[in-house]
């Protein structure tokens, strides 16, 4: 951006106000994130955008629908991969809510033929409470993975935990969190115990009352017996609620 631009951009939040501003710029730029994913998948930075959509079913049960793409086309990386997953959950208290769900991948592997999963997901969602402004919540993962090819059914446990900080009166948020995954069982397609680790640090934008945005810099580290892999991601996650 230059200069004169720079200027214009903080005169044009100056009188709409700073907090409309980012609003305006995240309803704007998110759509372009999403369409240039294919653009960042050529360099070493991965793009993952993804769309939740949750809606009430009555009482305190829930449903779920979530897409997300993982676009690398990086040399010696998985080039696409796409993810379907269907959640149904009941909220048990205001602090815990359990689910489980099913869910589709597919990976269009480089020189190989392309992966195929299914998965059924158990999971329970805990708010732990509040340490000063913060909210801590912990999210745990109960995986069984169908893998096209695999000798066996692979289990693996993945433990999320998150922290929500609100940015003074915007609404805006600072998330920080970290989620290792665990391997329960040994399989053709799973012959390490650490399978992997993601660490996020970004923001949370709350556009509307039924919409948010999440975005930031993610780091996935895959443990591998040919090798670790390091990927550097940019998430970007469009969350409705009803």
């Amino acid at each position: 951006m230059s200069p004169l631009a720079a200027h214009r951009a903080l005169r044009i939040a100056g009188k709409i106000g700073y907090g409309a501003a980012v609003r305006r710029l995240a309803l704007l730029s998110a759509p372009c994130l999403l369409l240039a994913a294919p653009a960042w998948a050529d360099g070493p930075l991965q793009a993952w955008p993804a769309l939740s959509v949750t809606v009430p079913l009555g009482g305190k049960w829930s449903g779920t629908a979530e897409t997300l793409a993982r676009v690398s086309r990086a040399p010696r990386q998985r080039a696409n991969q796409y993810r379907w997953r269907l959640q149904l959950a009941r909220a048990l208290s205001s602090r815990l809510t359990v689910a489980v769900s099913s869910g589709h991948l597919v990976t269009d592997n480089i020189g190989r033929r392309d992966g195929i999963e299914d998965q059924i997901v158990e999971q329970l969602v805990w708010t732990v409470g509040k340490i000063g402004p913060a909210t801590l919540t912990t999210r745990t993962r109960i995986e069984q993975r169908f893998i096209v090819g695999n000798d066996g059914l692979a289990w693996r446990l993945r433990e999320q935990l998150r922290v929500v900080a609100p940015i003074g009166r915007a609404p805006l948020s600072g998330v920080l969190w970290a989620e290792p995954f665990i391997a329960l069982n040994r399989t053709s397609a799973t012959r390490e115990t650490f399978d992997q680790l993601r660490v996020f640090a970004g923001l949370s934008l709350r556009v509307s009352r039924h919409a948010d945005i999440e975005f930031g810099y993610l780091n996935q580290h895959l443990h591998r017996l040919s090798g670790n892999v390091s990927n550097d991601v940019v998430p970007v996650v469009l969350n409705l609620h009803f």
